[in-house]
């Protein structure tokens, strides 16, 4: 089973989202100001996540920086600046960030965030041997320990303070309960059986609210597209725009999804150590039931029936744990 950039149509559902939302040019030199006088030389556009206009810029001077535009009337760069700083702090080699402005663009209130560009290619692009990407795997999975044991203040996207949006696990169940009609609505319209969806929901939320949980900082897009490696080494981790306070479980979640990349999950968990593969399960189901109800709100049918299909997959694996105790 691959990540969602795989589903078929996923990168043409991404232009097409972003499609009609760039920023004027004037706009992005202005951003680049903050960083730099010299203009660009290079501007090149990247269509990776739903969310933010993502540029690739070189200036004329050589410095090359990577510019993430939101338009987000929430501050979301400044969850990414605590987490990065944290992690700096604990030796685990992520960007740098050199600027988070705000300016207009048009009607637009934009929030811009410019990082030093790391040198290197995707890990989801890696051609190296197997010794090699065991080896970068396992790496990536020792500086994910390590983000692990960074404590948050509450669970659930965190604000500039590292303070999460809610203050219990329970709340973060409650959410995923909030689910249930966007899951039969997708199951309506494509013809899923309500009862997988309904059941697997609830599993879900028992296996949250089962286990205390302190809330740790969680990169929550933990994926080989967000490794960067360069030569034949991990280089840095990259993209913490979706950082959160929660389980640890949920980055090893995303990495769990990515069995046909360069990557093996085994690989990454020899790194990291242990996990409770139950609530690895669990939480797998819970991203595939965001999956749907998100596909199904944006109209991407194929992301929603990859999400069914995964959730059928686990159901069954889950029944067959539970039979067997």
């Amino acid at each position: 089973m691959a990540g969602i950039d795989s589903i078929p149509g996923y990168r043409e559902h991404l232009e097409a989202a972003h499609s009609g939302h760039a920023v004027s040019s004037e706009t992005l030199a202005d951003c680049l100001q903050h960083v730099s006088s010299a203009p660009a030389a290079v501007t090149r556009r990247l269509f990776q996540g739903e969310v933010n206009e993502v540029y690739d810029v070189e200036l004329t001077d050589g410095l090359a920086v990577i510019v993430r535009i939101s338009k987000s009337s929430t501050a979301v760069f400044g969850r990414e600046r605590w987490a990065i700083e944290r992690c700096a702090a604990k030796s685990i080699p992520v960007p740098e960030i050199l600027s988070v402005s705000h300016h207009s663009d048009g009607p637009d209130q934009i929030e811009a965030c410019i990082q030093k560009k790391v040198k290197g290619r995707l890990l989801s692009l890696y051609e190296g041997s197997r010794r090699d990407r065991s080896r970068i795997a396992g790496q990536c999975g020792e500086w994910l320990r390590e983000m692990h044991s960074i404590t948050t203040t509450g669970f659930g996207y965190l604000d500039s303070f590292g303070r999460g949006t809610f203050s219990r696990a329970h709340d973060e169940a409650a959410e995923y309960q909030s689910l249930e009609s966007g899951l039969l609505a997708a199951a309506n319209a494509f013809g899923f059986e309500r009862s997988v969806l309904i059941d697997s929901l609830a599993f879900v939320v028992q296996a949250i609210e089962s286990r205390a949980v302190e809330p740790r900082l969680i990169h929550n897009d933990f994926e080989p597209k967000h490794i960067i490696v360069d030569g034949h080494k991990a280089k840095a981790i990259i993209d913490f725009g979706e950082a959160s306070g929660g389980d640890p479980i949920n980055d090893l979640v995303r990495f769990s999804f990515c069995e046909t990349d360069p990557v093996r999950f085994e690989d990454v968990l020899a790194g990291y150590g242990d996990c409770d593969l139950t609530r690895l399960l669990a939480y797998r189901m819970g991203f595939s039931m965001y999956l749907i109800s998100r596909s199904h709100e944006k109209g991407f049918a194929a992301g929603a029936i990859e999400g069914y299909k995964r959730i059928q997959s686990d159901w069954r694996r889950a029944c067959g744990s539970n039979s067997s105790t």
